[in-house]
């Protein structure tokens, strides 16, 4: 790993140890959701998926809530582990 992954890890290791737990778990998963809306190559794969899977299923807005909704919410995992280490 790269030297500002490592700190960015620590220092999200250090705040979710001092920030609680409801708080932290909602600013991560909102973090989560503009991450997912602002990374196109990542929400096209899951439309294309989404597509694939269900041709007869949303399309348009319907299928990019959709693609939303489907991506995993990796900071508020990472917030949730991070929290419960010692």
């Amino acid at each position: 790993m790269t030297p500002r992954i490592v700190a960015g890890y620590r220092l999200a290791s250090a705040l979710a140890r001092i920030v609680p737990a409801r708080p932290g778990a909602a600013v991560a998963r909102a973090i989560g959701r503009l991450v997912g809306r602002l990374d196109g190559d990542r929400r096209r794969i899951v439309e294309r998926n989404l597509r694939r899977v269900r041709p007869d299923g949303p399309t348009g807005p319907e299928l990019r809530r959709a693609s939303t909704r489907s991506s995993p919410p990796t900071p508020t995992t990472t917030f949730i582990a991070f929290a419960s280490r010692p």
